[in-house]
């Protein structure tokens, strides 16, 4: 991650680690890397295990990775195009498993993984910037 996202390396967040209360303690760093980083939201699956209640006095809250996504479409007009590269390169970078789509999308639908992107992901006009996408980065290869 570190190669691929300059700066997301969170560093000197540890000695708040002890001072933090969270359902589960294990999660901890999680929190007390995201004050220190000054993040606006913890974005987990996990949603039960950083409620809000441990969270709001720091101005941080946690979202599901599906309605992250979904937020990141709203962002600008260029998002959508933006995020099916996204998608795609995810795909295509799953050298061992080197699922289908179909596979890829199937898994993609379960109500544990990202069913709203799912969704999103196999309407018409957004199939369409995935094959755009597709076709840019295998001529780029």
């Amino acid at each position: 991650m570190d190669a691929e996202f300059r700066d997301s390396l969170v560093l000197g967040y540890e000695g708040l680690i002890e001072s933090l209360t969270l359902p589960d303690p294990n999660d901890r760093h999680v929190l007390a890397a995201a004050i220190t980083c000054r993040a606006n939201v913890i974005v987990t699956a996990n949603l039960r295990d950083f409620p809000e209640s441990s969270l709001s006095q720091y101005s941080i809250f946690s979202q599901h990775p599906d309605d992250f996504i979904l937020d990141q479409m709203d962002l600008h007009s260029d998002s959508a195009r933006l995020l099916a590269t996204a998608i795609a390169q995810h795909k295509l970078s799953l050298t061992d498993s080197r699922p289908t789509w179909t596979k890829y999308l199937e898994f993609m639908a379960r109500e544990t993984v990202l069913p709203k992107s799912h969704q999103a992901a196999t309407g018409k006009e957004f199939k369409t910037l995935i094959s755009a996408a597709l076709q840019q980065l295998q001529a780029g290869k």
